[in-house]
Formats: C-alpha cells, structure tokens, sequence
C-alpha cells in the first residue's frame, strides 16, 4: 500500500512538472519599415477625416511648442488633447485604436519614402525646401518657374489661393519639431495671402531603430500544439 501511495506521488509530480513546462509560443510580424512618430500617424487619420481637421493639427501643434524632446506618453496626451478639438468622442475613440493598430504608418512611411528619392536626406538638415527642383534648408526667394514638382495623392496642400503662375514650395520636416513649426507659420502666412503653394510631406530626421509591429497579425500555440504540428507527417 506505502509502495503505491509513492507510485502515485511521483507520478503527480511528474505530471505536474510536465505541465510546468508547456509555454505557449508566441510569434509576431514586424513592419519592413522604421517605427513611425505617432503625431505624423495622427495627422494622416485626421486628414482621412478632413484635410482642414489635419492643418488645424499641425497648426495647433506649431503653436504649442516643441513635442519632440517630451515623453511618448506626454506626446500621445497632447495630440489627443489637440484632436479632441476636432473630432467627437466616437471619433476620438477610432483614432486611438487605429493608433495601436498603427493603421497610418504606411502612408507615414510612403512620405518618407519620397522624401529618400528626392534625395532630402543628403542635405542634413531640417525642414526641407524644395522649390524650383531645388532643395535647400532656408526657405529661399520664391519665383514663377516651369519646374513644378510631381505631386500625389498622399500629399497635404495648403488651402489658400493659388494659380497655376503662384511659387510652389514642398516643405519636408516632422510634425512637433521646432523647425517645421517656424516653417509652418511663414509658408501658411505665406499661401492665405496668395504668395505660395504650400505642400507638407513628412520626414523625419532622426534615427528610429525599431521596426513598426504589426498588430493583429500575431501568432499564438500551446506546446502540445507546437509539437503536433512538429511530429505530423508531411502532406506530399
């Protein structure tokens, strides 16, 4: 009977510490890209709302000093304080779960993408200028020219009065940076009075190691499950 009695003692604790072991195995899928500032996220969900809820964002955040020496979290506070202004509850709330679903990052990444091949990067400075095909980090003397920039869907145009004869500048800088906000307030005074055509692209000019994670697409198995999938025949 004592023989027994340890026979199924340690088989308890056998089965115990079997139990122990089976972890599950979690897998998740990262973006090819470099992680994407959230205010930039933010304002191409409040362009998809209104073109004029996303340039009273950056005109707001131009206001407000810069963001981009405050913590992540002090950032995602004041962007959602600044959209509140704009959107409604309901609205505010599908703003942050697209947040955590990074559902913006693309078209953030396809800003920095242009921002590459038109070779912004090499100039080493921001905000950037382009203005007649030329880049430069001043905003330089604007004039008529032929030489207009190709321009996409994706990009943000301020809406002032402008004709086919106004100067045309591409602005390339991070929203709640300091020097896009100088820049901001010069070329929209600039485009309300007639004198430019102002356009807005993203770039960021600072190193962000991280790739942006993929939520949603994220993988989940129980060992018992692993090693079923690991020990059954392949279909041939």
């Amino acid at each position: 009977m004592a023989r027994l009695e340890v026979l199924l003692t340690l088989s308890l604790v056998v089965l115990a510490s079997g139990q122990k072991k089976r972890k599950p195995i979690v897998t998740s899928l990262n973006a090819k890209w470099a992680n994407t500032p959230l205010l930039l996220e933010a304002s191409e969900f409040l362009d998809t709302e209104s073109p004029d809820y996303f340039w009273s964002f950056v005109s707001a955040l131009s206001e407000a000093g810069p963001l981009l020496g405050r913590t992540d979290q002090e950032q995602y506070t004041a962007l959602l304080e600044v959209a509140a202004k704009s959107l409604s509850p309901a609205q505010l709330d599908i703003l942050k779960f697209s947040l955590s679903l990074r559902t913006e990052s693309p078209k953030v990444e396809m800003h920095s993408h242009l921002a590459r091949d038109r070779g912004v990067p090499s100039l080493s400075c921001s905000p950037v200028y382009d203005h007649g095909q030329q880049l430069s980090c001043q905003l330089p003397a604007l004039k008529a020219t032929d030489k207009k920039a190709v321009t996409y869907d994706i990009d943000h145009i301020y809406p002032g009065a402008f004709t086919e004869e106004t100067p045309e500048v591409i602005l390339y800088g991070e929203i709640g940076s300091s020097g896009l906000a100088s820049a901001h307030k010069q070329l929209a005074e600039l485009a309300r009075e007639g004198g430019v055509k102002y356009i807005l692209r993203h770039f960021v000019d600072r190193e962000l190691d991280s790739l942006v994670r993929l939520s949603g697409y994220g993988v989940e198995l129980r060992s018992e499950e692993h090693t079923s999938e690991l020990q059954s025949p392949l279909q041939s």
